[in-house]
């Protein structure tokens, strides 16, 4: 028998549900994680007691959905899934059951998920309970639905995306009639939320294979957003783990509008900004000249400067060693890239009788000349600049 770590608030939850004559155990993603050796985020009980029952055994309850049977029990301070044993009703909408059918058959409950990985569960006393072979596809890394999978997809697109994600994330293969259905439904993700679909973008971008989102963009999946077609994406597995570069190669390797995407995604204001940044540094005919690195730290992180030149060896083959010595030497002799980091300032120019929108024009001229000249920034000099204009 499995004998894996379960948190005291955790174990508290299912010993009282089980203590007051119902059946509780974890299902979903908790279990595949402990399975794969991961200490799961967060936990999700199954249960046969109904919403009425877990209100009355525990103090602190969120009625978060009992429409669908589930509601969050707070113990301890943390959050707790409890879902009645259900069977979900028709998908009219390709997302979410017109309604829903409670059981008192685990196995059952387990029947509507969506991957075997994911239809597991798990009790300190029973052990596990896995009527689908998803063990068994957890250790050789196979990602399969849980019955038909044009059906599974069908119901809730969504399912789509977190199939990539996974496969992203995880390192699975997903398997050949799974896969085939997600390219026949792929244009079903327009049924979801772009939030949605953005979050799990995200996820997938920072796995070990986010180029699997090549078969959504190929299948016509993120039409819909913005994006109808793409290079080969093998280039994203090599990319830095940065998010924000990941999401602007991904952009360049689809030729789409950045900002147009972006915004569909409703992608946060600071994202758009940065990515449509970096999505400019990774121009093919990018110099990376001591000059013009300074420019980019005007923009960029140091980090972010790295994973780009990175993004640039991977995409066009560049030599970016010495870049990166030239970074590392900028930073290390503090050359000056920033206004502010001049050796006079506005109170300086008024004194010289410069004012108005002179003094802006005057700070980027000398900012200029000491980028390519560092030496330049001492007071005297950059008044003498100053006064033989």
């Amino acid at each position: 028998m499995e004998n894996f770590f379960i948190p005291p608030y955790v174990a508290a939850v299912i010993s009282k549900i089980e203590e007051s004559g119902y059946e509780a155990w974890l299902v979903g993603g908790c279990v595949r994680d402990m399975l794969s050796g991961i200490t799961p985020h967060d936990y999700d009980i199954a249960s046969n007691a109904p919403c009425e029952a877990i209100l009355s055994i525990f103090d602190r309850v969120i009625e978060t959905g009992i429409k669908h049977g589930t509601v969050t029990v707070i113990s301890d301070g943390q959050p707790i899934e409890v879902t009645r044993y259900r069977i979900d009703g028709d998908y009219a909408d390709h997302r979410r059951p017109d309604s829903v059918n409670f059981t008192g058959e685990f196995k059952d409950d387990l029947a509507r998920r969506d991957f075997t990985v994911n239809a597991i569960g798990y009790n300190e006393k029973r052990g596990i309970f896995d009527c689908f072979g998803g063990k068994e596809d957890i250790e050789r890394k196979f990602l399969r639905t849980v019955g038909d999978a044009e059906r599974r997809f069908d119901e809730d697109a969504l399912r789509i995306s977190r199939a990539i994600r996974f496969g992203s994330t995880l390192g699975y293969t997903i398997e050949s009639d799974t896969l085939a259905a997600i390219k026949k439904l792929a244009k079903t993700l327009h049924n979801v939320s772009a939030e949605r679909i953005y979050s799990e973008m995200k996820k997938a971008l920072m796995g070990k294979a986010p180029s699997l989102i090549e078969i959504i963009v190929k299948n016509g999946g993120f039409e819909h957003i913005g994006i109808d077609d793409c290079d080969d994406l093998s280039p994203l597995d090599k990319i830095d783990e940065n998010l924000n570069v990941r999401i602007a190669v991904l952009l360049k390797l689809c030729r789409c509008d950045a900002v147009s995407v972006l915004a569909n995604l409703k992608a946060e204001r600071t994202t758009r900004a940065a990515v449509g940044l970096i999505y400019a540094a990774l121009d093919e005919n990018q110099p990376f000249d001591r000059a013009e690195l300074k420019h980019l730290l005007q923009k960029h992180s140091v980090e972010d400067i790295f994973a780009i030149l990175s993004a640039h060896k991977v995409l066009y083959g560049c030599e970016i060693s010495s870049a990166k010595n030239e970074l590392y030497d900028i930073v290390k002799k503090n050359e000056p890239y920033l206004i502010r980091h001049l050796a006079i300032g506005g109170d300086d120019l008024a004194e010289m009788g410069v004012s108005g929108e002179a003094v802006g024009r005057v700070l980027n001229h000398l900012l200029e000349r000491v980028i390519a000249s560092p030496e330049l920034n001492s007071p005297e000099k950059l008044k003498s600049i100053i006064n033989s204009n």
